[in-house]
């Protein structure tokens, strides 16, 4: 646990222009992936947090977009499911696994999918089947929490449009 935090510094620290060697890189990406599947579930949350800006979208093969998107379906520990939802680079294949966290058995998770929509995504780039699924979880959630993490996702969806509801 504190090895995965101590190294999330270290990256975390470096500046986004820093360089390090190949041997060392290969190391630290190579046992964070290891700590993803951990027994422990503080030690996979700071493997997700540590892995996050080693993360390539780009790459369809990339081992750490796995990892999260693995963890985001199957994980039992929420904390852990929440970590990776708000750690996951946007992409279209992270995109769906997002909108389908909205639908979370815990809110924390919920809530955290709809901040990371607010965020990081813009109305454009979802489809409609996704904007209807969004809206049918969101507002019909039990927890207030939740319900408010929707009703501010509109509210950029409106803004985005200049309160132009028919574009909408």
């Amino acid at each position: 646990f504190r090895l995965c935090q101590i190294v999330n510094i270290l990256l975390t620290s470096l500046g986004g222009d820093a360089e390090i060697d190949e041997a060392l890189f290969n190391s630290i990406y190579n046992c964070m992936l290891e700590r993803l599947l951990d027994k422990v579930p503080a030690v996979r949350v700071q493997a997700v947090i540590t892995l996050n800006r080693l993360q390539d979208p780009t790459d369809p093969e990339c081992p750490v977009m796995k990892g999260y998107l693995n963890i985001m379906k199957t994980d039992g520990v929420a904390e852990v499911r929440r970590a990776a939802v708000k750690a996951i680079a946007v992409s279209t294949k992270s995109l769906l696994p997002i909108v389908e966290r909205t639908r979370d058995t815990n809110p924390s998770v919920r809530k955290a999918a709809f901040e990371v929509l607010i965020e990081k995504i813009s109305i454009r780039a979802m489809k409609i089947s996704y904007r209807m699924k969004l809206l049918d979880s969101g507002l019909h959630d039990r927890m207030p929490a939740v319900k408010d993490a929707c009703v501010s996702l509109i509210k950029k969806w409106v803004s985005y449009y200049e309160s132009d509801i028919i574009k909408l």
